[in-house]
């Protein structure tokens, strides 16, 4: 039950938000992260919209542009000093 609410909340603008920060392929790296729970080109259906977007999915983008920004952010530290 609380999927489905969780659905409902998931506007195609956060969506859209999301898969703009995201890397090229980032869809293989996401579906590692939810142990295979769903296949890349599932998740790359998500994304395109031809699918529902699974909440799971989202939080695994938002962990993944997450991990990403830090990176950046460790590397850009270290060029600088």
């Amino acid at each position: 039950m609380q999927e489905k609410d969780a659905l409902k909340k998931i506007s195609p603008e956060k969506i859209a938000e999301t898969r703009k920060k995201l890397p090229r392929v980032p869809c293989k790296i996401i579906s590692e992260m939810i142990c295979g729970r769903y296949k890349d080109g599932t998740i790359k259906k998500m994304f395109i919209g031809a699918r529902t977007m699974k909440p799971v999915v989202l939080e695994a983008a938002n962990k993944l542009i997450e991990t990403i920004d830090n990176l950046k952010n460790t590397v850009t530290d270290k060029n600088s000093k």
